[in-house]
């Protein structure tokens, strides 16, 4: 097991073990939570924390709460496991052998074997403030030829001829706008390379395509008659297509395309809801809700292909690829 974090306050290992080895013995419909690598729905977490309450000493009672946010912290990490963590660089530890640099550029080095004699460490110059004097520039010499000196090619440089910029005015007129024209051209190639050629009425759809998938998969993790496994394939599926939205909707807003939260909602199908609550009824909610979102599923993943097929921007396709997969991976279909 590791440690608790410590926002949710330090736990001792022994303590730890001990409170480990108790969640062992509990009911069987807590034990699979065990290990903290589950989502923890709340209403078990609190079963969970009055077991604890009523089968741990006293002296262990203080470490229930931060023992619990661990475990249901770990839970929900584990519904993301490519979650990346940020590693801090130490700072570098000083030198305490540096004596550095005098006020006349002197540099010094200890010297460790009068440091028992003197009770300090004494230092000698290494190197010298004193400089060597540059050597002055060479005086201007004339040549017997004209009465010429080496810097004559400065003083008495001959004027050159106006080129472009130092012509007339029509060419430098000719000059900027034809520099403007290519600026242009070249923002456009490069906007098309970052962004452009993409297909942003396949982007609209496939964004209405998510919406109705997340607000399912919340009826799903709502549904108080679900399973534990219904509920955790609907969190899983509303955590997964609600980021995948994000990043189809950042496309489409890079593209100048933003899409209003009534037109989201434009595929949301009222018999989806209907069928559900009567299979609530009938005590077959897991099977109705399990079939409807893998159909669902199917029909998103064809539509992602379609569009990665139609688009011509590398950053678009890319999204594409990433949503793609993570659609295969919720329908348990591993073919890329």
């Amino acid at each position: 097991m590791l440690m608790a974090d410590d926002k949710y306050g330090y736990i001792p290992p022994s303590i730890q073990r001990q409170m480990d080895q108790s969640l062992q013995h509990m009911p069987a419909n807590l034990q699979k939570y065990q290990g903290g690598n589950t989502y923890i729905p709340q209403k078990a977490a609190q079963e969970i924390a009055g077991y604890m309450k009523k089968s741990m000493p006293a002296h262990m009672q203080e470490y229930i709460t931060p023992y619990m946010e661990r475990q249901t912290q770990a839970g929900m990490k584990s519904l993301d496991p490519g979650m990346s963590r940020t590693v801090s660089e130490r700072a570098p530890a000083p030198d305490l052998m540096r004596r550095d640099h005098s006020a006349y550029g002197e540099q010094f080095s200890v010297n460790m074997e009068s440091a028992g004699k003197h009770g300090s460490l004494s230092y000698s110059p290494q190197y010298s403030g004193q400089q060597a004097q540059p050597t002055p520039a060479p005086q201007p010499t004339t040549s017997s030829a004209g009465n010429q000196t080496p810097y004559d090619f400065i003083l008495n440089h001959s004027p050159k001829k106006p080129g472009l910029f130092g012509g007339s005015f029509k060419n430098r007129v000719i000059f900027v706008a034809a520099g403007g024209i290519v600026l242009v051209i070249a923002a456009i190639i490069f906007a098309s390379l970052l962004g452009g050629g993409g297909n942003a009425s396949a982007l609209v759809e496939l964004s209405e395509q998510q919406q109705e998938l997340i607000r399912v998969s919340t009826l799903g993790e709502k549904q108080s008659g679900a399973s534990q496994a219904t509920q955790n394939l609907a969190i899983t599926t509303q955590l997964a297509v609600q980021t995948d939205q994000t990043k189809t909707l950042a496309q489409l807003k890079k593209t100048g395309h933003k899409v209003k939260s009534a037109q989201l909602n434009l595929k949301k199908n009222s018999s989806t809801d209907q069928q559900l609550a009567a299979a609530a009824q009938n005590n077959g909610f897991d099977a109705a809700f399990a079939g409807d979102l893998q159909t669902q599923l199917k029909s998103y993943r064809a539509s992602l292909q379609q569009a990665y097929k139609a688009s011509a921007s590398q950053s678009e396709k890319n999204i594409l690829r990433s949503s793609f997969n993570s659609a295969s991976y919720l329908l348990g279909d591993s073919a890329q």
